[in-house]
């Protein structure tokens, strides 16, 4: 055997070799890419519901300013549709009706829930009332906060409790949403 022919052998092995080793690397590589990018939306998450709650605590309180920073902090984090809804809770309570419309008809397009007839319909009620805010500067028009007094959980879920607060979602038996 010559000398070139021995060489082109080990090379050839070699190549093999490290596609056959190589091969279940990489694949492990991958797994722990995708272990280490859901470690990151896990936490991720995790600090979206923090932002949550503080947010729904805030509208509950009343303080419908930093329930909003809270909220889109965490609508920011997470993108979960079920965010627009409480947004745009907040800026009805806020009086910024067009801007709550918007969230609204956001909510409907993003989340397409069973309600969607009833926010679209509130959320023209909401474009009519600031209209007619618009052409009556001198006569302020009070806002039925009735419609606001529900928000939703980050899965878009109603929360309920004992009395009307703003908040829509589903609250598990441990308080937990």
């Amino acid at each position: 055997m010559s000398r070139t022919s021995i060489t082109a052998r080990w090379l050839g092995a070699l190549c093999l070799a490290s596609l056959t080793f190589a091969t279940p690397i990489a694949a492990q590589t991958g797994d722990v890419a995708v272990a280490a990018q859901g470690a990151r939306d896990a936490e991720l998450d995790e600090r979206a519901r923090i932002h949550f709650h503080a947010g729904t605590d805030y509208f509950e309180r009343g303080d419908y300013e930093n329930a909003l920073r809270e909220l889109e902090i965490a609508h920011q984090m997470s993108g979960r549709p079920a965010l627009l809804y409480n947004i745009g809770a907040c800026l009805e309570r806020m009086g910024r009706l067009v801007e709550a419309a918007d969230r609204l008809e956001a909510y409907v397009a993003a989340a397409r829930p069973d309600d969607a007839a009833a926010i679209t319909e509130r959320a023209q009620r909401l474009r009519a009332r600031a209209a007619a805010q618009a052409s009556a500067s001198a006569d302020r028009i009070e806002g039925d906060w009735r419609d606001a007094d529900a928000l939703l959980d980050l899965d878009g879920f109603a929360i309920e409790r004992e009395e009307p607060h703003g908040v829509r979602g589903d609250v598990d038996e441990a308080g937990e949403v």
